[in-house]
């Protein structure tokens, strides 16, 4: 990791946001299509809620970490190789619930994605703004929901890898 911070929190200049609980994106900061997300998620969640990282090492620790109430996490796959990252992770998602952002609409590509369990799963070629009203909602929900119904959707999820 060089000496540069692969984290920041979106900046407090924008409008008050309803929505605090914590929301972790995953965007690579080469890609324009992660800046197009940040804006259009930035919109329904108050941006010192958002925490942006953007190197697969850090999303790998910050999983790891616990994190009282984070319970969304965004992972946008701007090309096969991060989604095969996030794959050979998937490990850490297990209990939180998975937006997936994918590089192509292949047969393929879609197949694995679902591998994840996302909750809503879009490709990099959309203009996010579904993307962020389904962040939103749950994001809403992520405040209402039990242990147990959670315990019962990582079931769930394990049982239709299986």
């Amino acid at each position: 990791m060089g000496a540069e911070s692969s984290h920041s929190v979106l900046g407090a200049d924008t409008i008050e946001r309803k929505l605090s609980l914590p929301l972790l994106v995953y965007a690579n900061s080469r890609e324009r299509k992660g800046e197009e997300l940040l804006k259009e998620i930035g919109l329904v969640v108050r941006p010192d809620a958002i925490e942006h990282v953007t190197k697969l090492g850090d999303l790998e620790l910050k999983l790891q970490q616990v994190t009282p109430n984070l319970e969304v996490v965004v992972l946008l796959a701007a090309n096969h190789e991060e989604l095969q990252a996030f794959l050979d992770n998937q490990d850490l998602f297990h209990g939180r619930k998975i937006v997936l952002i994918l590089p192509d609409s292949d047969i393929k590509t879609i197949s694995n994605g679902h591998k994840l369990c996302p909750r809503f799963l879009t490709q990099i070629d959309s203009d996010f703004k579904n993307t962020a009203e389904v962040v939103e909602k749950m994001m809403e929900n992520a405040a209402k929901i039990s242990w147990s119904e959670r315990g019962q959707e990582i079931r769930d999820c394990l049982v239709r890898k299986n």
